[in-house]
């Protein structure tokens, strides 16, 4: 008898990983520009910086740079060109002075 129930619960175990796995891979949105990669959402850095002038010196200038926190949605499949800028964030901006003034 309990050989009879062990089975049982093995099968039972697999039926529930088959369904496990087969709920997931519903779940999954596929790229429609290649049809063979799933559609992720990622993010990244990017940096950006241009000069101004100084508040302290108008002849000499100051770098500014900004920080930036991309968010993207994209294809995981690394043949697929399929990537899409949703949103940018500014994470931090600092300002490097390109002289010393007392």
């Amino acid at each position: 008898m309990t050989k009879k129930i062990s089975i049982f619960l093995a099968a039972l175990m697999v039926l529930t990983l088959f369904t496990a796995v087969a709920i997931a891979a519903v779940n999954v949105e596929v790229c429609p520009t290649c049809n063979q990669g799933e559609m992720r959402d990622s993010t990244g850095h990017s940096f950006s910086s241009y000069e101004v002038a100084c508040p302290k010196n108008p002849l000499m200038r100051d770098t500014i740079t900004r920080t930036y926190i991309c968010y993207y949605s994209g294809c995981n499949n690394q043949a697929c060109s399929e990537c899409v800028l949703e949103s940018k964030e500014l994470i931090s901006e600092t300002r490097s002075c390109g002289h010393s003034i007392p």
